[in-house]
């Protein structure tokens, strides 16, 4: 499992001096960033700072046209990038306010655009879908039950599982062969349950990572919605936590 970034995580320091950004990522030792959004810059200029740093980017966060189904714009970012798989972060009640598996199904379509496109789609999750339906199930479990597996993948969040109540080495594990990113992401032991650096919260890393392993994950992906502190200093420290647990 290869480490990166999300750079959601670096967001106010790249709306400051992107490029200057990307070189402390780079400076690291990290080769990967999954981005989420540009900063006004156009996808060439940003490709080419990632290509003289030595950086990659495999992933985007993105927003989807659900009325239109709409996926032009994506695709041309996507070439220009050289993302292999476009992720939806968030999602709003309004879209799966009739069933997860009602929400599985506006996915299929533009999933497979893309998919015809050469792309890859993954589902990001917080914490609100794991509410249970009215029969009992999860809605995270009803979504990737419902989605075709070849379409809809998953990046799962860790923190998110364990703000939920749940393992996230188990979910992880349940859906192995369909998580090529974890989000790797600490929570704090305080009321708060805030975001913390990478070894420095609850989560057993141990369990976690072995999971991973297991269930083939490809990117292990560093991400703090609200840094404790100086965001680059917050990942350099997650960064080598997670290289001295073998992540490269």
């Amino acid at each position: 499992m290869q480490l990166g970034v999300q750079l959601y995580t670096l967001r106010e320091p790249c709306a400051s001096d992107f490029h200057e950004t990307l070189r402390h990522v780079a400076a690291m030792g990290l080769r990967v960033v999954e981005t989420a959004g540009l900063h006004g810059q156009s996808p060439t200029t940003v490709r080419g700072w990632l290509d003289d740093l030595g950086l990659s980017a495999p992933a985007a966060h993105v927003g989807l046209d659900f009325e239109t189904g709409e996926v032009g714009p994506l695709i041309e970012e996507a070439r220009a990038m050289g993302y292999e798989t476009l992720v939806l972060p968030w999602v709003g009640r309004e879209q799966y306010a009739d069933g997860w598996d009602g929400f599985a199904r506006r996915l299929e379509p533009i999933a497979r655009k893309l998919r015809e496109a050469g792309l890859r789609f993954a589902y990001h999750n917080h914490d609100f879908e794991f509410e249970r339906a009215a029969d009992g199930r999860v809605g995270l479990d009803v979504l990737f039950e419902t989605a075709d597996p070849d379409l809809v993948e998953a990046e799962i969040d860790t923190y998110w599982v364990q703000y939920a109540g749940l393992d996230p080495a188990a979910y992880i594990s349940k859906y192995a062969g369909r998580v090529p990113y974890v989000h790797l992401k600490d929570m704090s032991s305080t009321p708060d349950r805030a975001d913390v650096e990478g070894g420095k919260g609850i989560l057993d890393w141990e369990a976690i990572l072995a999971a991973c392993e297991g269930a083939g994950v490809r990117y292990g992906i560093i991400e703090m919605d609200n840094p404790p502190g100086d965001p680059i200093e917050c990942v350099r420290t997650s960064v080598e936590f997670f290289r001295a647990k073998g992540l490269t």
